[in-house]
């Protein structure tokens, strides 16, 4: 496969309160509050991804969505947000595994798919009408007690490609027995699409808040951007190593640093004073927050497989 779109529906709005033990109040647990409510529409948006054909390592992301538009070239991630006009760069590492990219597919990468049947296994539902398999699993759901999350997917007969991924709850039987919470619809495999679609161009205004210019950004190879977030003001300190060597960090929170990322990396981050405070360090896709006077992590070499733990 070497492009796609996707279509994703979510559910979006206010934020509603979701009832599990009435004998609690609104706010403990078991009982929370979500803007992902199966009483709130289906808000979608679009996805288009393709490889590029100078360089497979390198992929183009385009997603469309009522908050914003976001452009990825490689390692580039540009975000505008519609309503203030913001721009905003990160850096990611750059996969070599094209579905990776797309971001709303790697929960559904990490789920066990020992439940969807396959053309070879005999006990495979096929619709006759479609020419698609269908398969689903189905676990406990970990936010709401004694429900089931379900994922179905559907394949093509021909080809095995995904046509369409659910993802459903049992938890909301006011609504209905089973409630679809997210859904993917995938066309246009192999298309070619017009350039424009992944064309963005980068202001110094989008390079200055990670120290970088246009010049040392092209001289980078794998560049990686980590934002350390926290308590205002207080003072971090460490090492990111990998196989080109060690960069010493240091800087007052908030702030973001560059690492040309040669192989796995790990990094330690560390409070200077000792003390614990809000930590919070934004990579690739993590983005961990918590109380702690240190953090140490790892990324692993061109994907965007990430972990933090605090110390």
């Amino acid at each position: 496969m070497t492009s796609c779109r996707v279509v994703e529906r979510y559910r979006g709005g206010p934020s509603r309160s979701v009832i599990v033990d009435k004998s609690k109040d609104v706010n403990l647990y078991p009982n929370f509050s979500t803007s992902e409510h199966p009483e709130n529409p289906l808000v979608i948006s679009d996805h288009w991804f393709q490889a590029d054909a100078q360089n497979p390592a390198r992929t183009f992301l385009r997603t469309v969505s009522p908050r914003e538009d976001v452009w990825q070239q490689g390692n580039r991630v540009l975000t505008v947000n519609h309503e203030t006009g913001a721009r905003s760069l990160r850096l990611v590492s750059s996969p070599n595994r094209t579905l990776a990219l797309l971001q709303p597919l790697t929960a559904f990468a990490s789920v066990p798919l020992r439940g969807i049947k396959t053309p070879q296994m005999p006990e495979a539902k096929l619709d006759q009408a479609s020419g698609l398999w269908v398969g689903e699993t189905r676990r406990p759901d970990p936010s709401i007690p004694g429900a089931e999350a379900i994922l179905r997917v559907w394949l093509n007969a021909s080809n095995q490609l995904p046509e369409r991924i659910q993802l459903l709850s049992t938890g909301f039987p006011q609504v209905a027995p089973e409630v679809v919470m997210r859904e993917y619809q995938f066309s246009q495999y192999n298309a070619t699409f017009p350039e424009t679609t992944f064309q963005f161009d980068l202001y110094d205004q989008d390079l200055a808040p990670l120290g970088l210019t246009k010049a040392s950004l092209e001289a980078m190879s794998n560049p990686l951007s980590f934002e350390v977030n926290g308590d205002f003001g207080t003072e971090v300190s460490g090492t990111v190593q990998d196989a080109g060597g060690i960069q010493q960090i240091h800087g007052t929170v908030p702030f973001t640093f560059v690492h040309d990322q040669h192989g796995d990396l790990q990094f330690e981050l560390r409070m200077v004073d000792g003390k614990s405070h809000k930590f919070g360090v934004r990579f690739n896709g993590m983005d961990a927050w918590t109380v702690t006077s240190g953090v140490r992590g790892k990324s692993a070499a061109e994907t965007l497989a990430a972990s933090v733990q605090a110390f």
